[in-house]
C-alpha cells in the first residue's frame, strides 16, 4: 500500500527510523513510501523518489532522470524476513510506476546484501552498472558507473506491453 501522512504514527511506532512529523513532511510530490502489512503493522517500508534521495554512502543526492525513480531506504521488521515483504513491495511499487508513466526504476545495493539482492532478483530487476566508492584521509572518491555481472545496481525498465 502507498502511504500517506496519515501513517505517520504508525510508522514511527513500527519502522522507528522517522518520527511522525518527519515521516509526513517527507512525503510529497515525488517522493513516495510503500508499505507491506500484516494486520495492522507494518512489516516493511520502501521510500521511491523521482526527485533526489541523500545517500549515506556517497554523502550526496541521488537524483534520478526525467522518468525514473530510485528506490531506497528499505526496510524488513526482523520477524517479517524471509516471507518475501519486500519483492512483494518491489512488485507493487513496478505496478504503480507504470501506471504513474515512469520508464525506469532503480535501486542500489550494497555487494554484501545477499538478501535484499535475491529480493530485487525475484521482482524482475536486473543488474545495470556498478558505482565503486572509497575514503582517504575524509575525501570521498567515486569511480565512474561501469557495467557490471556484480549485481549492485539493478534497473527495472518498462516496455509499452507492461514488461
Amino acid at each position: 500500500m502507498e502511504a500517506t501522512p496519515a501513517d505517520g504514527r504508525r510508522y514511527e511506532k513500527d519502522i522507528a527510523t522517522d518520527s511522525a512529523a518527519t515521516f509526513a513532511a517527507r512525503l510529497g510530490p515525488g517522493m513516495h513510501c510503500f508499505f507491506a502489512m500484516d494486520g495492522e503493522r507494518i512489516v516493511h517500508a520502501t521510500w521511491v523518489t523521482s526527485v533526489a534521495a541523500w545517500t549515506r554512502e556517497l554523502r550526496a543526492y541521488l537524483v534520478p532522470p526525467a522518468g525514473h525513480a530510485y528506490i531506497y531506504e528499505s526496510y524488513t521488521s526482523p520477524a517479517a524476513r524471509g516471507r518475501g515483504a519486500y519483492p512483494f513491495v518491489l512488485l507493487h511499487i513496478v505496478a504503480w510506476a507504470a501506471s504513474s508513466g515512469l520508464t525506469k526504476l532503480w535501486v542500489a545495493i550494497e555487494e554484501d546484501n545477499a538478501p535484499s539482492l535475491r529480493a530485487v532478483e525475484k521482482a524482475g530487476f536486473a543488474p545495470e552498472f556498478q558505482i565503486s566508492f572509497s575514503r582517504s584521509l575524509g575525501r570521498l572518491v567515486i569511480e565512474l558507473p561501469r557495467p557490471t555481472p556484480d549485481r549492485l545496481a539493478l534497473e527495472k525498465k518498462f516496455s509499452d506491453d507492461g514488461g
